[in-house]
């Protein structure tokens, strides 16, 4: 799992990037890279001064991380942990959802809903979705390797992740 920070994600915006973090990017599962909340304030907070300075480029650059967002987004994610729960459980299992207050959920707050009402997911509370035998189980991973429950649970039982979208991919058109 990869934390991609502010400075790696803006490479991937410029005109001549660096070919050693586009190798890197290459070389990764596209499902293992995340974006930090923090990196995307700190690219909101450069919209905001750009705004001051050139409209159009801060309109361009808010554009680009709308994308940027969506990609990284909860679609392909709510996919692939509906289907990481049929591997492991042979049911879908009822998700914890843990949301950080910050500048990023008062952009994606709204569209993630929307989001979660599309593809018919019901909202419920802790307690509701901790009653799910599910997580009764403990992973019990060796080491201190983290990563999300079900990706730890596919871990111990050594299933193959299911494929994702391929972001890298997207995300360097969105970059170009």
């Amino acid at each position: 799992m990869f934390l991609i920070d502010t400075v790696t994600l803006s490479e991937l915006r410029r005109r001549e990037r660096d070919p050693m973090v586009v190798a890197w990017f290459e070389r990764q599962r596209t499902s293992e890279l995340y974006l930090s909340v923090i990196s995307i304030g700190e690219i909101e907070r450069g919209i905001v001064r750009q705004r001051a300075i050139d409209p159009a480029f801060a309109d361009a650059l808010a554009a680009w991380l709308d994308r940027v967002l969506t990609l990284y987004g909860a679609a392909d994610s709510l996919a692939v942990g509906q289907k990481m729960s049929e591997m492991v459980y042979g049911h879908d299992i009822k998700h914890v959802m843990l949301l950080h207050i910050g500048g990023f959920e008062t952009v994606m707050l709204p569209k993630l809903l929307d989001l979660l009402k599309e593809k018919n997911f019901k909202l419920i509370t802790l307690q509701e979705a901790e009653s799910d035998p599910a997580y009764a189980t403990d992973a019990d991973l060796p080491g201190n390797w983290g990563g999300a429950f079900l990706q730890q649970m596919m871990r111990v039982k050594h299933l193959e992740f299911p494929p994702s979208e391929d972001r890298l991919a997207k995300l360097d058109a969105v970059c170009r």
